[in-house]
């Protein structure tokens, strides 16, 4: 019997075969378009700092810095060290600053901070020998999600699917008193946070002894 395939094997103990799924035809799937996309730049000369939190701990930045800035930071600080910081403060309005050395070529970082609930605001700048920092490029303020269940009865609120979240409608959501019209700046925040996650924004160059 050692000499039996498993087809027989299943004939003899009357288990029927399952049948291969037989291979979808080409031509019944979609065409896709044929775009020459070419290679996706390494920089977009652009000065940018985007902060996304990635879970309770971990922060995702990653950031774009234009030649012009770089060339300002290396004529401004020779014999300086790209450096990120990040700005921590908490629900009391208590700041720390963190710095963090950038690994060279390297335009993105994973960290962490083990401090969940916290708003967070990084900067990119160039740290000199003797203290000495020039600011590239920051970030918008952002928040870490909280790793806990938080105090208090829960809220709730129904969104259009088609609207906006911001200036958008809360129709039906008891409790919250704003039936039926736009949310204001200051209700919008409270239900959502004051800053969009991962957002961010340009700032002016500056220099700082």
């Amino acid at each position: 019997m050692s000499g039996n395939s498993s087809s027989d094997l299943l004939k003899d103990a009357g288990i029927p075969r399952r049948r291969e799924a037989e291979p979808a035809s080409r031509k019944a799937e979609p065409l896709l378009p044929d775009e020459d996309l070419g290679v996706l730049p390494a920089t977009y000369d652009e000065d940018r700092l985007v902060v996304v939190p990635r879970d309770p701990e971990w922060l995702f930045l990653v950031w774009d810095v234009s030649d012009s800035t770089a060339g300002a930071a290396a004529r401004e600080v020779p014999e300086g060290k790209d450096m990120l910081r990040l700005v921590v403060t908490d629900v009391g309005g208590a700041e720390a600053t963190t710095e963090l050395s950038v690994p060279e070529h390297e335009n993105r970082y994973y960290a962490r901070l083990e401090v969940p609930g916290v708003f967070v605001r990084a900067e990119l700048g160039r740290k000199g020998l003797d203290g000495k920092w020039f600011l590239m490029v920051g970030s918008e303020r952002t928040i870490l999600p909280v790793n806990r269940v938080r105090p208090g009865p829960a809220r709730f609120a129904n969104l259009p699917f088609d609207s906006p979240l911001r200036g958008g409608v809360l129709s039906g959501s008891a409790g919250t008193g704003v039936s039926g019209r736009l949310l204001t700046e200051d209700e919008f925040n409270g239900f959502f946070g004051e800053q969009p996650y991962g957002s961010s924004d340009r700032l002016q160059n500056r220099s700082q002894d």
